[in-house]
């Protein structure tokens, strides 16, 4: 995977992690900037978006 290839994957942005964790993502941008609290449930389910993301990222091998 390309640099330029990594940052268009569509799984890097709030949109997409909140879809993967089923939480709508205008709620997730109002957590994101700070305008609401999540519950100790939805921060739960967003630290599982992130595993999986991050699971996704080591996979990553960049090249030219």
């Amino acid at each position: 995977m390309t640099v330029q290839q990594l940052f268009k994957d569509p799984r890097l942005n709030i949109s997409a992690i909140s879809r993967d964790v089923g939480i709508n993502p205008s709620l997730m941008r109002q957590y994101a900037c700070g305008d609401k609290t999540p519950s100790i449930k939805q921060i739960k389910r967003i630290q599982q978006g992130v595993e999986n993301l991050k699971q996704f990222l080591s996979e990553v091998e960049l090249c030219n």
